[in-house]
């Protein structure tokens, strides 16, 4: 899925404005987060729809 929060550069690459980092991205590359990459100059969202983390939490916490 095509990924919110970037600008396309005129040599190809993306400019992602999510977070702080600012990854420029050149073309098949990933960028700091390792989540979006850039296809043919279009940034995409590869973990979109699927679990990225998961945690297990009892509902029975201590002390009771």
């Amino acid at each position: 899925m095509e990924a919110s929060y970037y600008m396309k550069r005129e040599d190809g690459a993306v400019r992602c404005d999510l977070c702080p980092h600012r990854c420029i991205i050149p073309d098949g590359k990933y960028g700091r987060c390792r989540i979006r990459e850039n296809r043919s100059g279009t940034l995409v969202a590869t973990g979109y729809g699927r679990v990225v983390s998961l945690t297990v939490d009892p509902i029975e916490k201590k002390p009771l």
